[in-house]
């Protein structure tokens, strides 16, 4: 037999080809969370602490370890967080971009 992935969403939208297109994204990069606000803090600062401690022998200035920081911890997160992923349909937009306001 062949390999099966099958996903399951709740999608409140009339959309039926967005509800779809989310559905695929989910089976194919399983993502944790589905927006920032739901990764626990704890995550956020352990990867926090774990980048500090990386960077504390830079001679960068402080405000720029702080930005390093930041984008190194949002590009961690990215591909855990549905509404952060890059959308397999379009890869030049992320899945929020693609979601109808």
């Amino acid at each position: 037999m062949g390999n099966t992935l099958a996903s399951a969403i709740f999608y409140e939208g009339t959309d039926e080809i967005v509800a779809k297109d989310i559905a695929l994204q989910v089976a194919a990069m399983a993502p944790e969370y589905i927006s920032v606000q739901d990764v626990p803090a704890d995550r956020i600062s352990k990867l926090t602490a774990e980048l500090n401690e990386e960077m504390a022998s830079s001679d960068k200035p402080a405000d720029i370890k702080a930005k390093i920081i930041e984008g190194r911890i949002q590009k961690s997160l990215q591909d855990d967080i549905l509404l952060e992923q890059i959308s397999i349909k379009d890869q030049a937009k992320k899945i929020k971009e693609t979601l109808p306001q």
